[in-house]
């Protein structure tokens, strides 16, 4: 490597690099730059994180980020939103995703999966191809259409499968599966008792 001097002293680019405490490739960069003398032993900038205090007590950016788990990105944004700086300002980001509306309840596509015991995705294609919102009701391995099960449970129980998972506080396919190992029955009758 060609050296060169600064202030009478000649070293190569890699020891004045060593000494700026930047590598040989920074330092050719800014001899390429035309950068000369003492300019180019400039330590390397480092950003100056912004600190934040919240409950009296004051960190950086990253350190908040690493404690409450989430990203720098998302603290600048909040800061960039004017949200106060108080607890909520840390609540993990929840991924919204779109929302539907099923019987003046709302609840985003992963939420209404979930609840149902089916995938994101099969809730997915199930709205974007038209299913009515009994269907997209529907748990797992029920096709659409197929309304002689929800009559079976409107006659045997009185009450249709949603409003027997309402009732018990599980999912619609855990109904049906109770249901499946004659199970339902007997909980019922538990439950009214």
């Amino acid at each position: 490597m060609a050296g060169f001097t600064i202030d009478n002293v000649t070293k190569t680019q890699k020891e004045w690099a060593k000494i700026a405490g930047v590598t040989p490739a920074t330092l050719g960069q800014r001899i390429k730059n035309g950068w000369k003398g003492k300019k180019l032993l400039m330590p390397k900038f480092k950003r100056k994180l912004l600190m934040i205090t919240i409950n009296g007590v004051t960190k950086n950016i990253k350190e908040w980020a690493e404690i409450k788990k989430i990203s720098t990105g998302t603290i600048y944004k909040r800061i960039g939103e004017g949200w106060g700086k108080n607890d909520n300002f840390f609540i993990k980001p929840k991924r919204s995703g779109r929302v539907i509306t099923i019987n003046n309840i709302t609840k985003n596509f992963s939420d209404w999966a979930k609840f149902i015991g089916i995938s994101r995705q099969a809730f997915y294609l199930r709205f974007e191809n038209n299913w009515q919102e009994k269907e997209l009701l529907l748990p797992k391995n029920i096709k659409k259409g197929k309304e002689k099960i929800t009559s079976i449970f409107k006659r045997k129980y009185g009450l249709s499968a949603k409003e027997i998972s309402y009732l018990l506080g599980v999912s619609i396919s855990r109904v049906y599966y109770l249901n499946k190992k004659n199970s339902l029955e007997y909980i019922l009758k538990e439950k009214k008792q």
